[in-house]
């Protein structure tokens, strides 16, 4: 048989055949998160190695000590009599676990905090009171399938549809030259930033934003992209402006940013400056007046950050967690996300989530997994 964390969470696993089990343990291991999740009535004995083995949905203390700091992304704990003094933790109120779907911050100690060792420091959905739980107690009916075996969970009830919710999540990195137009598709939505949706806005549909760029931009370079733009307005009347990006025989073509979180909502949004203004010469004025806005209201957290960082630690540490979690650049690439960074001017990051529930009809296991846990 095959050895796992994930086996402990198989109960009866003495009297399971070998094969099932490690398909099921393959399988758990695979499983997406969920909210309003339940501790099992039923649970190997053992579990305690997953929850130890787990650092996606659960922290816990390695040892006594205290938590230093703590931000809606990072948590700085400091341990005492440990070889591993201070440690990072990544913990945003929303984590992406696998493809779009994420999971929410159930629980994690304030500032100021002591702990002793195995204490939870913070953990997701999946887990409550240090115990897995990722799914649900529900009262199942067994069909045969001719007289062998069962196959797939299927929901059937409304009550459980409506308690077994989801999270998706997913970031849009949007790219912002001096030459950037952009379509004010968000124009007529209260408390938008017109090209932009704000934090707590519905996104319309799947489009995040509109780029309005010169058809042949993909092939073309910074300097020749900026020159073309320039002379296209120059040369462009009133109507031709108002059309732009729209008509077959236009010089521009809009590029649609989408998201897989179809009608999301803003959670988050983080921007970064790569010029000083003095030195940039963007083309759409009225955009550079919107991203400005933004900075001055989302830019300077970062700021706040370590301005908040160096009074309690000393710079290499305050550069390290900057670059880690809110400046980092791919050093390989020289990306952030999927984006160069290269002659940019800013790059708006927006969280797009939602929270969904399953209807009935949906498949919630196979028979692998399903036969051990429903």
């Amino acid at each position: 048989m095959i050895v796992s964390a994930n086996l402990s969470s198989i109960p009866f696993l003495s009297s399971t055949d070998s094969t099932r089990a490690s398909m099921s343990s393959k399988q758990i291991q695979q499983a997406l998160t969920s909210m309003n999740t339940e501790i099992p009535y039923v649970i190997g004995s053992d579990y305690h190695t997953l929850v130890e083995s787990s650092k996606l949905g659960i922290h816990l203390a390695e040892a006594d000590g205290e938590v230093l700091y703590k931000n809606s992304d990072i948590m700085i704990i400091q341990y005492k009599n440990y070889s591993k003094s201070i440690q990072d933790l990544y913990i945003p109120p929303i984590k992406k676990v696998s493809a779009t779907y994420g999971t929410k911050l159930r629980f994690a100690l304030d500032v100021g905090k002591k702990f002793k060792k195995n204490d939870v420091l913070a953990c997701y959905d999946c887990f409550i009171n240090n115990v897995p739980a990722y799914g649900y107690n529900t009262f199942t009916a067994f069909f045969p399938f001719f007289g062998f075996n069962h196959e797939d969970a299927i929901t059937v009830s409304e009550s459980f549809a409506d308690k077994a919710r989801y999270t998706l999540v997913e970031k849009v990195y949007i790219p912002i030259y001096e030459y950037t137009l952009m379509q004010e598709f968000y124009k007529d939505e209260n408390n938008s930033y017109i090209y932009f949706p704000g934090v707590g806005q519905k996104i319309l549909d799947d489009i995040v934003c509109c780029l309005i760029a010169p058809r042949d931009s993909a092939t073309a370079n910074y300097d020749t992209l900026k020159n073309k733009v320039q002379l296209s307005l120059k040369n462009m009347s009133l109507s031709d402006l108002l059309t732009m990006g729209f008509s077959g025989d236009s010089k521009f073509a809009i590029d649609r940013i989408k998201t897989k979180v179809e009608n999301g909502i803003v959670s988050g949004i983080k921007i970064h400056r790569f010029k000083k203004p003095s030195t940039q010469v963007m083309i759409d004025h009225k955009l550079e007046t919107i991203l400005d806005k933004i900075y001055s209201t989302y830019g300077d957290f970062i700021t706040g950050v370590y301005n908040e960082l160096q009074n309690s630690f000393n710079y290499q540490y305050v550069e390290y967690i900057l670059k880690k979690y809110y400046i980092y650049i791919d050093k390989n690439t020289g990306t952030r996300g999927n984006i160069s960074l290269n002659n940019l001017c800013y790059l708006v990051e927006l969280e797009i989530s939602k929270d969904c529930k399953t209807v009935i009809g949906d498949k919630l296991a196979n028979r692998s997994i399903g036969r051990f846990l429903d």
